[in-house]
């Protein structure tokens, strides 16, 4: 049996960021892009190249499951004399799928060696802190999030048979 889409060669996007400064897009194009990953709607200026963060389309399964775990919490609350526990969804797991998912960062080959940006791993083998806390603060992380949420979107589904 054949599962269409199952352990294809594509495996990995390559998004660039919506601040590269070798982009030539609004920012309503560079929305279109995210939604549709469509190489032919990015436009980059004449003789530049943006700087691509290559991440993964499906997490290994431990990473999903860590994942996972992190979307929802307990929280005690107390109403008069009653405690109750309730499950609250959390926010954090955002930036932790895209930690997961960064597996290199490829910059232009014209880039001088202060211009390139070095992808580091933390001790645990994915994306360091520091490399997402650039992210988190120039707020780039959450188009990264988005892309892949596209890509997943285009990925092949098996359709059940009539």
């Amino acid at each position: 049996m054949a599962l269409p889409g199952f352990g294809s060669a594509t495996q990995y996007i390559e998004v660039p960021l919506r601040a590269d400064d070798a982009l030539d897009m609004t920012s309503d194009e560079f929305s279109a892009y995210l939604e549709s990953l469509d190489p032919e709607l990015l436009k980059v200026k004449p003789g530049k190249f943006p700087i691509l963060f290559k991440m993964r389309k499906t997490l290994p399964y431990h990473l999903y499951l860590k994942l996972e775990n992190m979307k929802m919490d307990m929280v005690k609350k107390k109403e008069g004399d009653t405690i109750t526990n309730e499950m609250v969804p959390k926010m954090a797991w955002i930036a932790e799928e895209v930690r997961f998912s960064l597996v290199d960062i490829i910059n232009p080959p014209n880039a001088a060696e202060d211009e390139r940006v070095e992808f580091k791993r933390d001790s645990d083998g994915i994306c360091s802190p520091e490399i997402m806390s650039e992210l988190i603060a120039r707020g780039a992380y959450m188009d990264l999030w988005s892309a892949r949420q596209a890509s997943d979107k285009k990925s092949v589904k098996v359709q059940k048979k009539k």
